[in-house]
Formats: C-alpha cells, structure tokens, sequence
C-alpha cells in the first residue's frame, strides 16, 4: 500500500506524541522513585529515547589517601614520621604505600588498599 504525503505526516504526529506520552510516564515513574535505574537505551514508538543514567559516586584519590589518613589515627598506626604515598590504581581500588626513608632505603610498614566505590580499607599484612 503506498502512503501518500499526508498520511506519512499523520504517521509521524502520532509518533511523536505517542513518545511524548511514554515520556512524561517514564519521567513521572522516575520522580516518583518506581524506577530507580535507567541504564538502556529503549527504543520506543520507532523512536530512540535515551535517559540519563545514574552512576555511583567514584572516590577520588585525593580523598580515598585523606580517609586513609583517618583511618590509620583511629587505629593507632599514624605516626609523622611515616609517609603515605599513593601507589597506583588497580581496577576499583588505589594502592599506597605507608613507609618510612632509612638512609638509603625505604621500610615498609604496610600497603594500603582502599576501594574507590565503597571506600573500604584493606591492610595487605
């Protein structure tokens, strides 16, 4: 069946604001908190809609070295004298290395991971 130029325009209204519907519907469930996430991309009424997705707070380095900070003053282990360095970062967590200089060389007290995401600390021994 072809379409003449005024059905193809009909076709195309209805289209958009069958997309403006589902919109305001996504839109509504999204401030209403039935939906939490959103992390597709829907294709909807012939039409791609892309929403935002929300993405987990990830710890800077500056911030994950502060709280290790903390963290070692509540367990006893700070001490001046001893620098804390970052390391590197190895998939979701940061290294750093807890030492002191002995003339020519480094000691190590301890390597310090700490997840980016959760902030979790772990000592390595």
């Amino acid at each position: 069946m072809k379409m003449n130029r005024k059905d193809i325009i009909m076709k195309n209204r209805a289209r958009k604001s069958a997309v403006k519907i589902m919109m305001v519907i996504f839109l509504s469930a999204m401030a209403s908190g039935l939906i939490q996430e959103f992390n597709s991309v829907e294709k909807t009424c012939g039409y791609m809609v892309e929403a935002k997705t929300k993405k987990k707070a990830v710890m800077s380095k500056k911030q994950a070295a502060k709280n290790l900070k903390k963290h070692l003053k509540k367990t006893g282990v700070y001490n001046k004298k001893l620098k804390l360095a970052y390391v590197r970062r190895e998939g979701n967590r940061y290294i750093f290395h807890y030492y002191e200089w002995v003339n020519d060389h480094t000691a190590t007290y301890n390597w310090y991971y700490v997840n980016r995401k959760t902030g979790k600390i772990k000592a390595e021994f």
